[in-house]
């Protein structure tokens, strides 16, 4: 939408790993006002939603991210799997997988977002 950016991780931790984004820039999660908040969290539920019934993930992690004045402030979601060796935090740092194409996965997940 105007505020908002998803998509999906092209080099993922794990399938359906997916950045979601203020467009606004913004150097830290601490200068998003009210409003900002309002907007940005609706989009981070419906996602995380359309990827556990997707990908049917047991959960979905979520992260944000700023790299400073240069990088937008983003928010990671990556899926954990029933069956995933790695838990916790550790699945930040779990070592990415192989480029993914994600074609047909983007159309079902905008048809589960709407």
């Amino acid at each position: 939408d105007d505020t908002t950016l998803c998509l999906l991780e092209t080099f993922p931790r794990n399938a359906g790993h997916t950045i979601v984004m203020v467009k606004a820039h913004y150097d830290d999660i601490s200068q998003l006002d009210s409003e900002a908040m309002l907007n940005i969290y609706p989009v981070i539920h419906r996602t995380i939603d359309a990827l556990k019934t997707h990908f049917h993930a047991e959960k979905v992690y979520l992260c944000t991210m700023c790299d400073g004045k240069k990088n937008h402030l983003h928010y990671q979601l990556i899926p954990r799997y029933e069956d995933d060796a790695i838990r916790g935090s550790r699945l930040f740092t779990k070592e990415r997988l192989q480029m993914v194409d994600y074609d047909d996965d983007v159309i079902a997940l905008k048809q589960l977002m709407k």
